[in-house]
């Protein structure tokens, strides 16, 4: 008899509420699970966290157009069964098992850990979770759909971390809503890496045909078909066997390599620091993915509010979003209210927000939240995960749909510690020419400490010519930090073009919303005579670094930048220099059809204070120079 099984998902995935907190005050923020107010109508409630994205076990959840409208979907375990292929689209997470001599492609080739000293650690496989010798489920090779396995359990010698010794790695391809027919068009590989333990329990994730636990006589009823989690084990549920995770040692370099038989999308976003990224091609025509980077600390986002308390434009705002993925609602029979679509009724439900989808609709969600319930984190936790971008040809510009095949492999990669981003590859703004990526994240870590920005872009120099309409000649950039109210940032920069890739880097801003803009200029192909050598160094240089004296209250910079001030009445103002080594003031002044704004020329490193006066207005603000 067939079972249909309702999703209410974020991706696939029905997100009960979440539990308390255990008795101790001292949980380690890894831990960290957003506690459940009272358990009736009235309340909202977002949680913004990524991780909590790879809780899910290995499924095919197959539907048609009738069951997809009514949240509805059949579980797959053969995808060539007649059951599975007379549905129209199919759902679903597929885990890579560790290579073997029968297992060549479609795995995990290797895991290794780097010490601060660069030795290299090679994994140890431990097995996997759950231990089971067959697949939860048949895929298709001649779709280049794999068979669904499980996470794998490693360890390396002498490392270990607050929990013990094991790490989980999590590599897979996923899909929502594909196309039964081809489902590989749009595959999605996720990498995740944990440092966890595992303790007994009751409970059984969703894993075999036998641990599906449909609930006796309710057909309709929402079932946790995410898998891997339960009521009393958040992280993540194995068979009777639940993890906790733990922070990643913050001093180690991990490096995963898997090949995959489809190729997926160019663009990848992930929780990295300081990584190197490869994608080539095997001989076997396989995929081969390596990644090598450091943990990432991202702050974790948590809030509970009362409805009636938000203003009129939130109100509406959230009403009209409806039961869109990611949304919980509850108390129970909450159905006897609300059908689960059109504006929700929060005079008699409530609802919880899981906005980790990372899409336009989410990222406006949670700047609400931030204004109008609190800007300061509940965690911050250490990740070390990645994703390709999902419908990546739908995604994005024009341009960028017509440079992203440019690329041999990979065609960009953005690493950011920013709480919300946009998931989908840069916006390229055609009247700016700019690359746009907007990030945002509370602006206060749990201590009431600022949470200090990283962004980190590497894009294929073949894209970004293409982006550009550029020729070969080497490409300079600049990365500028766009607050909300337009103003601007100071940050260090870093830009370089070497081997085929252009890498940028921001850090050091705060938060909350701030647009991370990316401005790429270069110079004339033609090559220069000697003659010209001092005209070609000045149209190389950098835009300049913009500051306004009334938000910027301190400036770092390095040798080469130029500092200009954005002020109203440029030629009125003046400036005391501290150190008079360091910088040199640049008056502001009238040229014959235009008005030049005052700067700074950075003379050598060092620290200086500049105090800027213009009548009454007075601004002193500190200035670092680095090499």
């Amino acid at each position: 008899m067939r079972r249909w099984i309702v999703l209410a998902l974020s991706i696939f995935v029905v997100l009960t509420p979440l539990s308390a907190q255990g008795s101790s005050n001292q949980v380690d923020e890894q831990l960290y699970e957003l506690p459940m107010p009272t358990k009736e109508a009235g309340w909202l409630g977002a949680f913004v966290d990524d991780s909590i994205s790879f809780k899910f076990s290995s499924l095919i959840i197959a539907s048609d157009r009738e069951t997809i409208k009514n949240g509805k979907g059949f579980p797959c375990y053969d995808l060539k069964s007649a059951d599975c292929l007379k549905q129209e689209r199919i759902s679903f997470n597929v885990y890579l098992p560790p290579c073997s001599a029968t297992l060549t492609t479609d795995c995990i080739v290797s895991l290794s850990a780097i010490k601060p000293d660069g030795t290299v650690l090679n994994g140890k496989l431990l097995g996997t979770k759950p231990n089971l010798s067959e697949p939860t489920f048949r895929g298709d090779k001649a779709k280049n759909f794999p068979d669904g396995w499980f996470p794998s359990l490693w360890s390396f010698d002498g490392v270990k971390h607050e929990g013990g010794e094991s790490f989980m790695l999590r590599a897979s391809i996923m899909g929502f809503q594909q196309p039964i027919e081809n489902p590989q068009d749009n595959f999605q590989l996720r990498i995740g890496l944990n440092a966890v333990s595992f303790e007994p329990t009751l409970e059984r994730g969703s894993w075999t045909r036998e641990t599906l636990n449909f609930p006796d006589g309710d057909k309709n009823g929402m079932i946790n078909l995410g898998g891997a989690e339960g009521p009393d084990c958040r992280f993540f549920l194995a068979i009777r066997e639940c993890a906790s995770s733990w922070a990643l040692p913050n001093d180690y370099r991990f490096k995963v390599i898997v090949k995959v038989t489809a190729k997926t999308s160019g663009w990848i976003n992930g929780r990295l620091s300081d990584p190197t990224l490869s994608m080539t091609r095997d001989s076997d025509g396989s995929y081969r993915y390596t990644i090598e980077a450091a943990p990432m600390q991202v702050p974790v986002y948590g809030v509970w509010t009362r409805f009636n308390n938000l203003s009129r434009e939130f109100q509406e705002y959230v009403t009209q979003q409806g039961g869109k993925a990611g949304r919980v609602t509850f108390p129970d029979p909450w159905r006897a209210v609300y059908s689960g679509s059109g504006p929700k009724p929060f005079d008699k439900i409530s609802s919880f927000h899981n906005l980790s989808n990372y899409n336009e609709a989410d990222f406006k969600e949670f700047l609400y939240f931030v204004k109008e319930t609190t800007d300061t984190a509940v965690a911050t936790k250490s990740l070390w995960h990645l994703e390709t971008n999902q419908n990546y040809v739908q995604a994005g510009s024009l341009k960028i749909r017509e440079c992203t095949p440019k690329a041999d492999g990979i065609a960009g990669v953005v690493t950011t510690n920013s709480t919300m981003f946009l998931s989908t590859p840069p916006q390229f703004d055609e009247k700016n020419q700019t690359l746009d990526y907007k990030v945002a994240a509370p602006h206060f870590d749990k201590n009431g400490k600022p949470n200090v920005g990283s962004y980190n872009l590497v894009i294929d120099s073949k894209v970004a010519r293409c982006l550009y309409s550029f020729s070969d000649a080497p490409i300079n950039a600049s990365v500028s930090i766009v607050n909300t109210d337009g103003t601007q940032q100071i940050a260090t920069n870093v830009v370089s073009e070497k081997n085929g890739w252009l890498s940028l880097s921001a850090n050091g801003y705060n938060y909350s919303a701030p647009t991370v803009r990316v401005k790429l200029t270069q110079q004339s192909s033609s090559q220069p005579s000697s003659s010209d050598s001092a005209s070609q160094a000045s149209t190389t240089a950098l835009p300049p670094i913009l500051i306004n004296p009334k938000v910027v209250t301190k400036i770092t910079a390095k040798m080469g930048d130029v500092i200009v001030f954005t002020v109203e009445k440029p030629t009125t103002w003046s400036a005391k220099i501290a150190n008079k080594k360091v910088v040199a003031f640049v008056k502001g002044r009238r040229e014959s059809t235009y008005v030049t704004n005052p700067g700074l020329k950075l003379l050598k490193p060092g620290k200086s204070v500049v105090t800027l006066t213009s009548g009454k207005l007075s601004y002193t603000i500190p200035i670092t120079v680095t090499p």
